[in-house]
């Protein structure tokens, strides 16, 4: 007992609050990644990995060169280690073209003046304005959708006409990663957190039942603890519309072979998502038409804005639900931030550090449970973690 209680405070006061998406290397594989707590993991052998979804890219996206659709799936389907950088040991058949969703899902929260250059910015090179889809384009044999990384979004391309492709593949032996624990948290009191982004979403997909454009956003604002499900303690003003990006990135992930994103996203612990579309507080076309997120196809559509459209609301996270230090400290407490970055500073650049991060997400579910139980252990950790946070917060002189 006094063995396993002191591995319990050594990994809480050393190797707190990792977010859930944190991946690592598996001992023995064949490609090591070096990012540790971002979002993508370059593998160092041509290879990105996102870490959200568990897909791997191609790193080099003008590799393909601009293609028709008919040679820029063939391209993919023939793609291999030796060719476009790769020493990644895959082999032909391996690689495909994506997923419109998938290379939407890819470049889910960008930021700045084009989507092309934030995925740039984060590890990948050579990033162009238009890449192919694997999906036809509505009902037309002669379409195919693309997905544009200047503005994020998606149109069609007739097959004949040139672009590029970034090819994706699934994860293998050649290059192994772990997501230790599930992206999404379910916190029992209505509400389910995207630890990818931390953000809060409702449960329940049709609580606000279908509301025009206005009347959802005042429906989202008025939400609070004790009304649709919620149990959570959240008051009036913590909720809000959606953005586009924000909805777009929380069905990222999701393919065909799930029939569609409403279906996805139940799979994953939600209830009620309707295949219809749903609102989004941003990209307005005007006063009359704006726009929601489709949730039978995960396209961008227009409405008229007083169709009645269910909602889906969403409020910022308050800190990692499965963090310990979180639970201990609470959630907005700026200790927090010395611990992080410790971890990312100190512990992520060695050998032994990464061992204790994932030594940490082996035991994360029993340490939490016993933080549960006994408000006395709770107590003990806060109190250690107040003790310690400040000194490895601290900046050589």
């Amino acid at each position: 007992m006094k063995k396993n209680l002191f591995i319990l405070l050594t990994m809480l006061t050393v190797i707190v609050c990792l977010p859930e998406s944190f991946v690592y290397a598996v001992p023995g594989s064949t490609s090591i990644a070096t990012t540790v707590a971002s979002r993508f993991q370059d593998n160092q052998d041509g290879t990105i990995t996102d870490t959200a979804t568990d897909l791997i890219w191609v790193k080099d996206g003008s590799a393909s060169g601009s293609k028709t659709w008919d040679n820029a799936t063939a391209w993919c389907s023939n793609l291999a280690s030796g060719t476009a950088g790769l020493t990644d040991g895959s082999a032909a058949g391996d690689w495909r073209l994506p997923g419109k969703n998938e290379l939407l899902g890819l470049i889910s929260g960008w930021t700045g003046n084009y989507a092309s250059e934030w995925l740039d910015s984060q590890g990948f090179t050579n990033t162009q304005y238009v890449y192919w889809s694997s999906e036809q384009y509505n009902d037309s044999a002669d379409y195919a959708w693309v997905v544009t990384f200047i503005t994020g979004t998606d149109g069609g391309y007739l097959k004949t006409q040139q672009t590029y492709a970034r090819a994706v593949r699934t994860a293998s032996t050649t290059t192994t990663t772990t997501s230790v624990a599930p992206r999404f948290h379910d916190n029992n009191d209505g509400t389910i957190t995207d630890t990818t982004t931390d953000l809060v979403w409702l449960k329940d997909g049709y609580a606000a039942g279908g509301k025009s454009w206005n009347d959802a956003k005042d429906w989202c604002s008025s939400l609070a603890s004790g009304t649709a499900g919620l149990t959570d303690n959240s008051s009036a003003g913590a909720w809000r519309l959606p953005s586009k990006d924000e909805l777009l990135g929380l069905i990222s992930g999701w393919s065909w072979s799930s029939y569609s994103p409403a279906w996805w996203l139940d799979s994953q612990g939600f209830t009620n998502t309707h295949q219809d579309g749903y609102w989004i507080s941003d990209s307005y076309m005007n006063l009359f038409i704006l726009k929601g997120l489709n949730f039978k196809t995960g396209s961008v559509d227009t409405y008229y804005y007083a169709v009645k459209l269910p909602t889906r609301p969403v409020r910022a996270g308050g800190g990692n639900p499965s963090c310990a230090a979180s639970k201990a400290l609470g959630p907005d407490n700026p200790l927090l931030e010395n611990l992080r970055a410790f971890r990312d500073g100190t512990l992520a650049q060695s050998a032994m550090g990464r061992r204790l991060i994932q030594l940490y997400y082996t035991n994360a579910g029993s340490i939490n449970a016993a933080l549960d139980r006994s408000p006395t252990l709770r107590s003990a950790v806060r109190r250690a973690l107040e003790v310690i946070a400040p000194l490895v917060g601290r900046k050589e002189e």
